[in-house]
Formats: C-alpha cells, structure tokens, sequence
C-alpha cells in the first residue's frame, strides 16, 4: 500500500513539524519503514532522514527527523512510509534518490511493467543497485522526463523533486487507482498525500469548510463525480494527469491519458475475436500484477469478478494460491458456496479458507474502518463498496496477514490494491 506525503512552500520553514504530523497520520499505510527529505530551492541544499520506524540499515545511514529542535530552511518535504512488496530489503527505501543527487521520488503502488522498463533503461546506460520498482522509476524519469507517464503499466502516485528545475513533479496512474489528494494554500504553497487526514494534520486546512454541494450529491444520487472531496479546500489530484510544483509558478494538472472518445461495435470486433482478446489481455494482466517477492493471496467472493480472478490465476496461469471467501450467516447473502465451486474446480492448485464473520462482530470494527476510509465507502474509483462489504473485506485481509500474506487480491478492495476485472470464472 504505502502512503506518500510533503509539500512545497514559498515561504521556507525551519520545522519539520508539519511534514511529521502528515507522515505520522498515514504511518498505517506502511508499518515497515519511513523516510524524509527536505530541500531548499534557494541554495539546492538537502538533508536525508530516517525516523524511529526505519530499519537498522537506514537509520545507520541518516540521523532521524528531528520534530522538537529546528531544521535547515526548506521549501520542500518529502516523506514516505512503506509497505514493502519488491525488494523487501532495506535498498528500496525512500525518498529514494538518483546516484547523481538530481533527483528524488517518493511514490505509493507498483510499477507491473518493471521488468521491461529496466531491460529497456539498461540497454540505455544506466544501472541499478536495488532491485525495486522504486529504482526503475527514478531512472526512467531520468530518460524519459514528465512524459514517463506514457511509459508506465501500474497504479501509482508519486512525487519527484528535481534538483535542476527546483521543483516537483505530481502525477496519478490513469484511472485513479492510487489515491493523491492536495491542498492550495491561500500562498500558493501546495501539499500533496496519499489520504486526507494527512493534509488535515498540516493544520492549513479548515476542516468546518464543508462542500455542501458535494455531501448532497452523494447522500440525495450516490453520485461522487465532481472531481473534489467533501472538503472545500481538500482536492482529489485527477486521474491521468500531472503537473509541476515551482516557485512562481502556476499549479494546472496535465492530461496525459484519457479513454478513447469511441468504443469499438460489433462491426469492428467479432464476439469470438473479442472474447479471445479479452481472455488473453486478463491473463497478462494478472501475470504482470502476480509479481512480488512476498507470498499472494486472493479474496473470493464467489462472484463474477473475484471468481475469474482466481480462475485465471490456477487455471490458466497454474498459480499455487491461497484464497479467502466470507461467509454470510443469512442464506440469501451468502455466496460461499460459489466460492467453493470455484476452489474445487483447481483443488491441486488453491488453498481455499474461510472465514466466518458473526454479525454481533462487526460494530466492533466500525470505527476504526471509518477512520481509515476518509471518504464514505471503500474509495475506487470504479466500484463502491457498502460499508458491511468493505468491513468484511478488512476482516479477510487482517487474517491474511496475520497468516503471512502482504498482498491480498480481489475485484473490489484490499489493503494492498484494489482493480476490477470482468470475466468468466471458467479459465483454463
């Protein structure tokens, strides 16, 4: 999951108390390390931390971010807390700077097309020493600038601060996936995170200003289309875009990606050729996305989505997997027997576990899956959770982890990721 966070001022600071305070409210995102860097536009001076979360490793290698006494000037802040997937060593920490001290990346998700990236920017001249996607990143904005977007296969939303231009890059994967809030300050200094409570913490922003508008757009039509949040002076970062972060410059998103304007008709496509395609485009997007150096599991719901999910993965991909399926007490909601229809089609292949979830249970949780969800329901883009599914699903993936499984996938939420793809459960 990870979390990323930090800000740009025009005025510089000499606390880090703020950039502390927005780390420390996502620190949930990534229990596993967390770092910092400040910079000053005016000298292009920069301090590296670690903080009391951080490994061994990296706290031998920088101080920690000193919270009660004052720190250099700075404009920028960076900080990011981690979850580690690729390359679970120390190595892949951030902020994460480039060997020629230019530039610096802070960013939460995964790169699928990793791999192929790296081959390609080897090929180029350069060289890695970690084996993360985080490297890959940093050096393919090296070669390939603010247009690396369009290079790109994952969900992501990151920050780069480049040395040269005195300033930081934004940018947010196609479809939203990776979530990137921010906030203009009446002096144009701009904060950026991963969750809102962040940027609440900053205490710049007036959590009684209220988008009236938007609260009853989503209570009277369930609709949550206005691009903004329930915030007034809190903004959802758009899909597919990015934008430069300067001194003096003006903030405008750019659009790098955006649908096609048409869609293909059965003239176009036959149903036996779009079947096919669709077929092979799922299954190499589940190959890409089952990358990882920790074991993965899958949640099943039995339905169409998760079902073809697991399908694909120990069918046609001959996955080793463990998946996890909720039962309903009520008969009319559970779908568990589905589940196990699609667990006993691959018996050699999945682990199938279940968990049953009694409903005196799940007040219990409520809370605290409020505090974690900023926005109602579970925040996608593509999908709405209700809140019984969603507190369901944090129940599966702390059992999950609890069992050794960082990463847990499904069609609709988990902990780690969350993407929806359509097909049958049939996929051998």
């Amino acid at each position: 999951m990870c979390g990323i966070s930090g800000y740009l001022v025009h005025k510089p600071l000499a606390s880090s108390r703020q950039l502390s305070a927005m780390s420390a409210s996502i620190y949930h995102r990534g229990p596993d390390d967390e770092g910092f860097v400040l910079a000053n536009l005016d000298n292009g001076a920069s301090a590296t931390y670690s903080s009391v979360r951080s490994p061994t490793k990296i706290k031998s290698l920088w101080p920690m971010l000193p919270t009660s006494q004052p720190v250099a000037p700075h404009h920028v802040g960076l900080a990011q807390v981690r979850y580690s997937i690729i390359d679970l060593s120390p190595d892949g920490h951030q902020p994460m700077w480039s060997a020629c001290g230019n530039v610096c990346l802070t960013f939460n998700g995964e790169i699928y097309n990793y791999l192929e990236l790296r081959e390609e920017l080897v090929q180029a001249g350069f060289r890695f020493r970690t084996h993360s996607d985080t490297e890959v990143l940093v050096y393919a904005y090296l070669a390939w600038g603010d247009q690396v977007f369009t290079k790109l296969n994952g969900f992501f939303a990151l920050a780069i601060y480049d040395k040269r231009r005195s300033a930081v890059l934004l940018g947010r994967d196609r479809l939203g996936v990776a979530h990137l809030y921010f906030h203009r300050h009446s002096d144009q200094s701009i904060f950026w995170a991963s969750e809102i409570k962040a940027l609440l913490a900053t205490g710049c922003v007036d959590p009684s200003r209220i988008d009236e508008a938007a609260v009853a757009d989503f209570l009277l039509f369930n609709k949550r289309d206005r691009g903004g949040t329930f915030w007034r002076e809190v903004e959802d970062f758009p899909p597919g875009h990015y934008a430069w972060v300067a001194l003096g410059v003006e903030f405008q998103p750019k659009r790098y990606w955006s649908l096609p304007a048409t869609r293909w008709s059965v003239a176009d496509l036959s149903r036996d050729a779009a079947a096919t395609g669709l077929r092979d485009l799922l299954t190499e997007a589940l190959r890409l996305r089952l990358r990882a150096d920790v074991p993965i599991g899958f949640e099943l719901s039995g339905g169409m989505d998760s079902s073809a999910l697991v399908g694909l993965a120990a069918g046609r991909l001959g996955e080793k997997l463990t998946s996890y399926t909720v039962e309903f007490e009520e008969a009319h909601s559970n779908e568990e027997p589905f589940a196990r229809a699609v667990a006993q089609r691959y018996p050699q292949n999945i682990d199938y576990r279940v968990i049953k979830q009694p409903k005196e249970n799940f007040w219990e949780e409520a809370d605290r899956f409020v505090v974690k969800a900023d926005l109602p329901g579970v925040q996608s883009k593509d999908v709405d959770v209700s809140m019984e599914n969603g507190m369901l699903a944090i129940k599966g993936e702390r059992k999950a982890e609890r069992e050794g499984y960082k990463r847990v996938e499904c069609s609709y939420g988990s902990f780690y990721r969350r993407f929806s793809l359509p097909t049958t459960a049939n996929a051998d």
